[in-house]
């Protein structure tokens, strides 16, 4: 009886997917924030949106679907990035996001959810510094300056009066300059973020 020989039992790996590794990175007001090669390689626009899916050893699934999508997140722009908000998730698995680092590393799957590409997000959880804390607090300063607030009492908006021609100047904010870029932006990939995950697959804290 002839066997099979070795080669004809092995298929071409896709050497362009499999070696991409992109983040997105979990910041103090709980927004998860893709990295701009995320952003990229996952084809990220206002247009769209993102299913993702939980499992149970907190990494995480996800299928880029279009904008309006009730079982999606709302991709929102901020910048050069874009972010979900992520903080009820977060809260409701336990994850202690404002005290360490929650960082996903995304690959392409050969796998596809009901026709899209899937993605699997892998959870690291690190150490928090300093440095960290002042990147998410200036991402939250930018953000609420980006919010339309109320006019101050006794000005007036020119949809209040139509015939108005001049607005109050607006102050300058203690982070006016800053590039928009920065709000949601993720902190640069350190040392302390490559470093390899236990074998047993646990995060460090667990492994610890």
């Amino acid at each position: 009886m002839s066997t099979k020989g070795f080669l004809s039992t092995l298929k071409p790996l896709d050497a362009q997917r499999l070696q991409k590794s992109v983040k997105a990175t979990v910041q103090n007001s709980g927004r998860l924030t893709f990295a701009m090669d995320a952003v990229k390689d996952m084809e990220l626009s206002e247009d769209k949106s993102i299913i993702i899916l939980a499992a149970e050893d907190g990494n995480l699934g996800a299928v880029i679907s279009h904008k309006g999508d009730p079982e999606a997140f709302a991709l929102k722009k901020c910048g050069a990035y874009f972010y979900v908000s992520f903080k009820n998730y977060l809260q409701q698995a336990g994850v202690d996001y404002k005290n360490q680092r929650v960082v996903y590393d995304i690959t392409e799957l050969d796998e596809t959810y009901k026709g899209r590409t899937l993605y699997k997000f892998e959870r690291r959880l690190l150490p928090k510094n300093a440095k960290d804390d002042s990147d998410d607090e200036t991402a939250d300063r930018q953000e609420s300056e980006e919010t339309p607030s109320a006019a101050p009492e006794g000005t007036s908006t020119p949809s209040e009066e139509a015939g108005a021609t001049t607005i109050a100047k607006k102050e300058p904010s203690a982070t006016e300059g800053v590039p928009a870029a920065n709000c949601g932006n993720p902190r640069p990939a350190t040392e302390s973020d490559a470093t390899p995950r236990p074998e047993n697959g646990m995060t460090e804290d667990a492994a610890r």
